[in-house]
């Protein structure tokens, strides 16, 4: 039944929600008779159900089309950038309609709330179209049916106001939509911006009562409402800039006096070159193995620091640095030679601790990432395990005159942090030939440091945080070379 359908039909439009009620073999059905592939709203191919579609379709062209071509979490689309038409260009050839923002400076939360509404109905009544619609944001169901009866409330006999939730049936959220398309009601309440690829350009006023706090999620908010039309006037924005917290990115949008139109496209732009950069970074590996994606890895923001004295580094003989090896461990790696830098999955097989049974053993991964600056002549070395110094690994591909970066000068990492305020101290003090190690954890710790403590001892351990470039920072050193901080990264972030 299905080979005699699909062989009639010369477009297939379909839904993931759709495809995920379908079988594997109705699947690869519908991409045998296919021979192109288009994704729209491509920043959620990455999900399973699309995912799992799209491998059917190996064998044939796939074309991705999205605004937003980064994640909320940190995952990369599949694919080559083929072309990018910048938000900036078009807001220059009028496809977008500029952005007024409206700040409301409040911190009483209810009081915030109010004067947003306030603002969206005024805006509402000044409204020379006559055609502008009001979407007020939040970001759960209880928090909707708090805001609508609000508006209800306030443009009670001048705008009809509706909500729109998961909570609510199918059929009714259908006849509320309505209600906007035929010009009934000005306002509506909602959760999740009305679903994925609502089209209605008569939203023209957002009320945020709740941020949003990602770019990608901000952009595609934009996009709603500023879709060019004659008879349409410009977008306006209105939040309580009191009471924000959102990601160092979007700060600015949300301070006192920004401009949307120059900050919006720019952080748009920043964003997909940096995109850009990072599938270029990852295209320069050799293969790797298919089932451990490089762009999927998120290791411990963590590593050692070498001088090298070599000229020129060979990454590919790092297998001399696995010196008690056996004939059951694996070692599988890939090199980027334009960006120096050379990625290790190593699998080591030993027995357990629990048994002395030789047959029982466990399998070890370690990860490790050398990245080596021939400028400076440093060789950057990330291992998730806990051996240290990765003496012996670096000798192999930087020579034998390698020296590890300890203290005092490890302590340097430090260069640069403002306002930094210690979490962790650890300290050596030397009492004849004893060594006293006191370790101190808490709130700022460095100020409950004494003065002869500050005289005899050494530091061992430091880890704080404070502010690089203005952005949020945590850094950590040990006097044996490590330098860490609490994240996790991307392989090509440990480049930067």
């Amino acid at each position: 039944m299905s080979t005699l359908f699909f062989s009639g039909c010369n477009v297939i439009v379909t839904t993931s929600q759709l495809l995920s009620g379908l079988s594997r073999a109705v699947q690869k059905r519908i991409a045998h008779f296919c021979s192109h592939l288009f994704i729209d709203e491509a920043h959620h191919a990455e999900a399973k159900t699309w995912r799992n579609f799209r491998e059917n379709f190996e064998d044939k062209l796939v074309l991705q089309f999205t605004a937003t071509p980064f994640r909320e979490d940190g995952q990369k689309l599949d694919g080559k950038f083929i072309y990018i038409y910048s938000l900036k260009a078009a807001q220059e050839e009028n496809y977008f309609k500029p952005i007024r923002f409206h700040p409301i400076s409040e911190f009483n939360s209810k009081t915030g709330d109010i004067e947003i509404a306030k603002a969206a109905l005024k805006a509402l009544d000044e409204d020379r179209t006559g055609r502008h619609i009001v979407m007020a944001r939040v970001d759960s169901k209880a928090r909707a049916e708090e805001i609508f009866k609000l508006y209800q409330e306030l443009g009670k006999g001048r705008h009809e106001a509706i909500v729109i939730h998961s909570g609510m049936r199918a059929s009714t959220i259908r006849i509320e939509k309505q209600k906007l398309f035929d010009g009934d009601a000005k306002i509506v309440v909602c959760v999740d911006m009305l679903g994925e690829g609502f089209d209605l350009p008569e939203l023209k006023i957002a009320a945020f009562h709740d941020i949003r706090k990602s770019l990608s999620v901000t952009l595609q908010l934009a996009g709603r409402f500023t879709r060019s039309r004659p008879d349409l006037g410009d977008a306006l924005f209105i939040t309580n800039i009191a009471l924000i917290e959102v990601r160092d990115e979007l700060q600015q949008l949300y301070s006192r006096d920004p401009d949307w139109n120059e900050l919006l496209p720019a952080l748009s732009g920043a964003a997909i070159e940096d995109e850009v950069a990072t599938q270029k970074f990852f295209k320069g590996f050799a293969r790797f193995l298919d089932q451990v994606p490089l762009k999927d890895l998120r290791p411990a923001a963590s590593m050692v620091v070498y001088r090298t004295d070599c000229g020129k580094w060979k990454p590919e003989n790092f297998r001399k640095g696995f010196r008690r090896r056996s004939s059951r461990d694996k070692l599988f790696h890939t090199i980027n030679r334009d960006e120096n830098t050379l990625v290790v999955l190593a699998a080591t097989e030993d027995t357990v601790r629990w048994s002395d049974v030789e047959s029982i053993r466990e399998t070890n991964w370690e990860l490790l990432i050398a990245i080596w600056d021939s400028t400076l002549e440093l060789l950057y070395i990330h291992g998730s395990g806990i051996n240290g110094e990765y003496r012996e690994f670096a000798k192999a591909i930087c020579g034998k005159e390698v020296k590890l970066i300890v203290a005092p000068e490890v302590f340097r990492s430090f260069d640069g942090v403002k306002r930094l305020v210690m979490n962790n101290v650890g300290l050596e003090e030397h009492l004849g030939r004893q060594v006293r190690y006191t370790g101190r954890m808490g709130s700022d710790v460095e100020a409950k440091i004494g003065q002869d403590a500050r005289r005899t001892a050494k530091r061992a351990v430091l880890a704080g945080t404070g502010y690089q470039d203005g952005a949020r920072v945590t850094v950590g050193a040990a006097k044996r070379g490590r330098v860490w901080s609490t994240l996790r990264l991307r392989i090509d972030s440990f480049s930067q």
